[in-house]
């Protein structure tokens, strides 16, 4: 029998009873629905579909197109729910590699083949469609499906093919058949939820087949299009060269066979290559050569509203630096996402500070502040000290935005979304989503994503509202940017444990996708509103200066020194791939040279700061002055998009592929005035647009993850009253504890309780410290046991003048020289209105008034205090310390507050 008729009868069984037949349906309806590309190009419509499918060359369905979750389902719905049915063999023929970037195919020699039967054991799954017979006929006798990281390499298990000339290559160019990787099958989202839905048994098999490929056009110029098809192999690199001796011998017989007498060729006539406007939409304009009938359509490059930071530790100053040139042009996008220490980068703007409230933010972050020596066999510190600073610039920016709300809305709207906000007792995704919800005028970002790396599953995790809505943000910050060894990972309750989201994914550029705004896509699938910030530590600007063909890995041994040290296995391959992400982006990207500075480095000096900063700003500043153009409406982005197809019919299934219905209709007019089907047309419309609409009506609900990773500790019906209060006492001792002198605690033991103590201090237990901090006894300064005795008398009820008094303190700590003084340094044992009286003197900035007291103090006295009343001098009983300024009111005691019941404690 014929392949046709073999098909026919294959096709036509029974999938209840030969269950591997329905994988060889799913294989003919993907390719029917996909966007093929046959070397780069468009299916020619003198073949039919089965004469691209069942020869010898095999196919790959590329992923690069698919979401994660469309990845698994099409996974899941073509093969996986198969896999029982397949035996696994080992490779033989072929075998996939991932390095570009995408799945392509290699073949394997039988030493490659030993090589992976020793080492790597790597196998495919194999279906049986028919028996093996003793026949010259065609036979199609299995199905294989061989793994990659991007695709699948699908290929077909057949006898006496007939080969097709001109059909991937021009006959004497010197290439050996099989060719490989010759057809690429891409898919949608929209593509697999069609594929997914339909009725596998009711198809017309036999038409699909014998017809050609839907995207199929009519060639008009053969020897242009082999032309074509053998330009993309070469830049592909998917044409070996020849060895250096059969390049040498080849250039040894052109020397003796070249013709002595050069004969002068003719000149040809150049057409004009001038095209003319056909379509006006959008941003986009199509223009088609009269004389060709090709296409060409100029598209603006959308405004960048997406930012993406790598890691790299004290290096983010120069990421502040990049981050002000934007801001300077009036660039300001609204989506953020980072790894490691770019992943604070990334929050920090996605709240909406400024440069410069990031830069003094950053200069704050010294050694002795983050980490806390308590050193085991998983690292040096824990994280809480990072996830404190980071909770301290949340909670800053959520109180001051709520503040805003109020003061436009009133109390009632305020108190409604505050509750909101914190109705699981702390700031998670899902709060800042109902905040900027709630309030869409405010500073807040419109999306925020950041990652960390599971070290069992050695995978990267994404932190975001999309992902995990109920997911504490400073937790997460603080998970990805702990570094190996200096930081320990974080143990969750999924019984994962998670560490620096830059081991295996260092620039989260994969974090954002083609959103599909724009009619026209990068090569790469690249999300086109994105620009990364990406340190250069070598590698990186020679794969930016020049096309490189593998880009640059590590050799076996600093792969398990690294996996070593981070715990994680193959940390090697993450970096291959971050290096792969900057040569896709590499016109996306601002590469910022960095010098010497390691990522381990916290304690930087200031010039270090100040030029990593200036780096960071010349980098971005030249990346924008190239690429974008000003005006007095600000900076607009001044680059275009383009392609060129071979006529309006592969433009119109451009249009298909990308799922844009307006530009289909607009492009099946033009179609149909140059003498396009009206069939035709109607036939491209049902398959890749009425269906997938219809599915869209009645999407299927999914709920989000919110699931244990790290919710928070507290129990889910919380006082929100205690949560609000616990968070304004750490906002407010949180920078007293940054700025308090070592040397305001004279013994070395109360020292280390002092930072034991600090180190406890966090947003759902500031008090916590107190455990630490009543075991000093030593001598220490007397604002450090007014900073104590605040704590250790705390209420609810007057919690607005424990804050007064924090913030009394914390203006104090800006006068050190004038501090620093004999007299202020002793024991102490203060009385409630001691401190309150200390406080004043504070408040006036009297400090030969306060030394003079203190020195009373410990000899015991306690000097009358002079104060105005009603415009006389008077002196007061020092026990009862009433007084008052200017005021005709009557006198109140300041420590009054201290004596009132709480309504209950704050939380410890």
């Amino acid at each position: 029998m014929d392949r046709d008729q073999v098909l026919k009868e294959l096709i036509s069984q029974n999938s209840v009873f030969h269950p591997n037949i329905q994988l060889l349906k799913k294989f003919v309806l993907i390719a029917y629905y996909g966007w093929l590309r046959i070397n780069g190009q468009s299916p020619d419509n003198k073949f039919s579909l089965a004469d691209y499918l069942f020869d010898e060359e095999k196919i790959i369905i590329d992923y690069n197109g698919l979401s994660d979750k469309s990845r698994k389902k099409f996974n899941h719905w073509f093969w996986k729910s198969h896999a029982n049915n397949a035996h696994r063999a080992f490779l033989s023929d072929a075998a996939t590699t991932d390095y570009r970037g995408y799945t392509a195919e290699v073949g394997l020699s039988w030493w490659g083949r030993i090589i992976n039967w020793i080492f790597y054991r790597k196998k495919s799954y194999q279906w049986p469609l028919s028996p093996v017979e003793l026949t010259f006929d065609y036979q199609l006798n299995g199905l294989e499906i061989c793994k990659g990281q991007y695709g699948l390499l699908v290929g077909l298990n057949q006898f006496c093919t007939t080969k097709q000339i001109n059909k991937y290559h021009q006959p004497g160019d010197q290439q050996e058949e099989p060719l490989l990787n010759t057809k690429r099958l891409r898919l949608t989202d929209d593509m697999v939820e069609s594929l997914s839905s339909l009725d596998i048994e009711n198809q017309e098999y036999d038409s699909i087949l014998n017809s050609p490929h839907p995207f199929s056009v009519h060639v008009r110029d053969p020897k242009k299009r082999m032309k074509a098809m053998f330009e993309y192999r070469k830049v592909e690199r998917f044409i070996t060269s020849p060895a250096w001796y059969q390049r040498l011998w080849q250039r040894l017989v052109n020397s003796y066979t070249e013709k002595k007498e050069s004969v002068k060729p003719e000149k040809k006539r150049s057409k004009p290559n001038t095209f003319h406007p056909v379509l006006k939409k959008d941003k986009a304009e199509v223009f088609q050569h009269p004389d060709t009938g090709e296409i060409l359509i100029i598209e603006k490059r959308p405004e960048i509203d997406t930012m993406v930071f790598c890691g790299g530790g004290a290096k983010i100053f120069a990421h502040v630096g990049a981050y002000k040139a934007f801001q300077d042009s009036g660039i300001q996008p609204s989506k953020f996402a980072g790894s490691s220490a770019g992943a604070i980068m990334a929050i920090l703007c996605y709240l909406g500070y400024s440069w410069s409230e990031i830069l003094t933010f950053f200069q704050q972050f010294k050694e002795e502040n983050i980490v806390h020596y308590n050193i085991d066999s998983s690292g040096i510190s824990d994280t809480d000290a990072l996830k404190a600073a980071l909770d301290f610039m949340i909670i800053k920016k959520v109180d001051q935005i709520l503040y805003d709300y109020e003061l436009t809305a009133g109390k009632e709207k305020a108190k409604v979304l505050r509750n909101q906000v914190f109705e699981r007792g702390v700031i998670s995704f899902e709060s800042l989503k109902r905040l900027k919800e709630g309030y869409p005028s405010c500073c807040l970002g419109e999306e925020l994503i950041v990652t960390a790396t599971n070290k069992e599953k050695r995978k990267t995790v994404y932190f975001s509202y999309e992902h995990s809505p109920h997911k504490e943000v400073s937790k997460a910050g603080a998970m990805s940017s702990s570094f190996p060894i200096v930081f320990k990972p974080t143990l969750l309750p999924d019984g994962n444990t998670y560490n620096d989201g830059g081991i295996l994914s260092n620039l989260p550029t994969e974090a954002f996708s083609d959103d599909k705004t724009t009619f026209l896509k990068s090569e790469h699938e690249n999300c086109l509103k994105l620009v990364a910030f990406q340190f250069d530590n070598g590698p990186e600007r020679r794969i930016l200066n020049r096309f490189v063909h593998r880009i640059y890995r590590e050799n076996f041994l600093w792969n398990w020194v690294y996996g070593l040290l981070t715990g994680v296995r193959d940390p090697v391959s993450g970096w291959e791939q971050d290096r792969l992400k900057l040569l896709h982006y590499s016109g996306q990207t601002v590469l910022i040279p960095i010098g010497n500075v390691s990522a381990t480095q916290f304690d930087i000096s200031a010039e270090d700061q100040d030029k990593l900063f200036k780096k960071g700003y010349k980098a971005a500043k030249r990346y924008i002055d190239t690429r974008y153009q000003f005006s007095e409406n600000g900076a607009e982005n001044a680059e275009y998009l383009h392609v060129k197809f071979s006529g309006i019919e592969e433009a119109i299934y451009y249009s298909c592929f990308r799922g844009n219905r307006d530009w289909f209709e607009e492009l099946a007019k033009l179609g149909l005035r140059q003498c396009m089907s009206d069939k035709k047309i109607e036939q491209l419309r049902e398959m890749y647009f009425t269906t997938a609409e219809r599915e869209k009506k009645d999407p299927v609900k999914t709920t989000k993850n919110s699931g244990g990773l790290f919710d928070s500790q507290l129990p889910k019906v919380v006082e929100k009253k205690t949560v609000k209060t616990n968070m304004r006492i750490f906002q407010s001792i949180y920078p007293i504890f940054l700025d308090i002198p070592y040397g305001w605690i004279k013994k070395s033991s109360d020292l280390s309780l002092y930072k034991d103590g600090r180190h406890a201090n966090s947003a759902h237990s500031p008090l916590r410290a107190l455990h630490s901090l009543n075991l000093i006894k030593g001598e220490t300064h007397i604002l450090f046991r007014i900073f104590v005795e605040l704590l250790k008398n705390k209420t609810e009820k007057n919690i607005n003048e424990l804050c007064r008094q924090f913030k009394i303190l914390e203006q104090s700590l800006l006068h050190k020289n004038e501090l620093n003084q004999v007299a202020l340094f002793g024991q102490w044992d203060l009385l409630p209105h001691q401190v309150n009286r200390i406080l004043k003197l504070c408040e006036n900035k009297a400090w030969a008034a306060l030394a003079m007291l203190c020195e009373s103090l410990k000899n015991g006295e306690e000097p009358l205090q002079e104060i105005v009343r009603e415009g006389e001098l008077q002196e007061m009983d020092s026990t009862k310390d009433y007084w008052q300024i200017n005021s005709p009111k009557e006198p109140t005691p300041t420590d009054h507050w201290y004596e009132h019941a709480c309504s209950y404690t704050i939380s410890a």
